[in-house]
């Protein structure tokens, strides 16, 4: 499988190009990127091993891929005593999961949202993920089947207990956005 080369000065307007037109497009309502026209970076086959400095290989993980997008917590959304204002659990966070299809996946995985709400939180900034949710088998990406019990739940304590018999993580691949 193929990815990008890195960008490098030279090579940054060449291969570069299309993506900033794609993120030119997707910035919507005061510079924020929409999950709605942002896409993930999709693999390509190749038939040759390409040789060379300028070309980056990554492992294929039997997960799903997201854009994982989150913010930290607005004043506005927090009371006097610091506590969230009640909202649903992913905008109260400011996280989602959206799949190549635009579902958000936030629900089927709070361990991933809380992970990057404390890393937004931490920032203090907004930041887009692009990565593979995957579920751990004794703390590394196990087999997609395992994820697959996880994708649909919509019953709380259903996911729950998926949250502690098979935990999820996400693999970032690529930082698209760090900051406004």
């Amino acid at each position: 499988m193929r990815s990008n080369p890195p960008r490098t000065a030279d090579a940054a307007p060449r291969a570069s190009s299309s993506a900033a037109r794609q993120l030119k497009r997707a910035r919507v309502f005061a510079g924020r990127l929409s999950p709605a026209r942002l896409e993930p970076m999709y693999a390509t086959v190749g038939t040759e091993i390409p040789r060379g400095d300028d070309w980056t290989f990554e492992p294929k993980y039997d997960g799903m891929r997201v854009l994982a997008f989150a913010r930290p917590i607005d004043e506005d959304e927090v009371e006097a005593e610091g506590t969230p204002q009640p909202r649903p659990r992913r905008r109260a966070q400011g996280v989602r999961l959206m799949t190549r299809n635009g579902r958000d996946k936030s629900g089927q995985f709070p361990e991933v949202v809380d992970a990057l709400q404390s890393l937004a939180r931490r920032a203090g900034r907004p930041i887009i993920l692009d990565g593979e949710i995957v579920v751990l088998e004794r703390d590394r990406p196990g087999r997609f089947q395992a994820l697959q019990s996880r994708m649909h739940l919509q019953n709380v304590e259903q996911v729950a207990v998926q949250v502690k018999d098979a935990p999820a993580a996400l693999l970032a691949f690529d930082i698209l956005q760090d900051g406004d």
